[in-house]
């Protein structure tokens, strides 16, 4: 997909973890080994939350977002 990114698009990996060794723990793994490849930013939304308990992913790049505007 690189072939076809135009200059400064992000590329956005949606998915459920199955496992450590799934795509996003490739990439992860990846970018942790070797600081000049692709950094991620990871945001977690976990599928089942706890009555009155608020996503910190979500909140802190909401506001991040906000701030920007």
């Amino acid at each position: 997909f690189y072939t076809r990114q135009a200059p400064g698009a992000a590329i956005i990996v949606v998915m459920t973890r199955w496992s450590p060794d799934d795509l996003v723990g490739r990439l992860l793994d990846q970018a942790n080994r070797e600081p000049e490849s692709d950094q991620w930013m990871v945001l977690h939304f976990p599928a089942i939350r706890e009555e009155g308990e608020i996503c910190e992913s979500y909140t802190k790049h909401y506001q991040t977002t906000r701030q920007q505007r």
